[in-house]
């Protein structure tokens, strides 16, 4: 399963750096994705060439282990905006459509509602 992480250095004095990744929201089969509640970590000395704070995306498997390579997450989170973006504009436009209709609707009620009102007047005449 993808998961979008944030890299935690912490600096060992002559180990070198320590890398964690703080696990933040995961890709669902459906490709929405969801928060990760709380602070889970994961260690991935995989991520230790990444800054403190980059966010990076990570396969995890069944077994939770990391699965591939610890990647940027810069051009599929841009790639995810563009796409919400997309969704926003077109959910903006089907209201616009959707308050057409309803605009027309009502006039079309008002337009049958004053010519049963120009029938009522002319059956009385006949």
């Amino acid at each position: 399963m993808l998961y979008l992480a944030e890299v935690r250095k912490q600096s060992r004095s002559f180990l070198g750096a320590k890398a964690e990744l703080k696990l933040l929201a995961c890709q669902r089969k459906d490709q929405s994705w969801s928060a990760i509640p709380g602070e889970e970590m994961k260690e991935a000395e995989e991520a230790v060439n990444f800054e403190n704070g980059a966010l990076v995306l990570i396969n995890l498997g069944d077994n939770r282990q990391i699965q591939g390579k610890v990647e940027p997450a810069a051009s599929k989170l841009v790639n995810i905006l563009q796409n919400f973006s997309r969704v926003v504009e077109k959910a903006k436009k089907e209201e616009d459509d959707i308050e057409q209709w309803k605009q027309s609707l009502i006039y079309q009620a008002q337009e049958l509602t004053q010519r049963e009102a120009e029938m009522d007047g002319r059956l009385e005449q006949l």
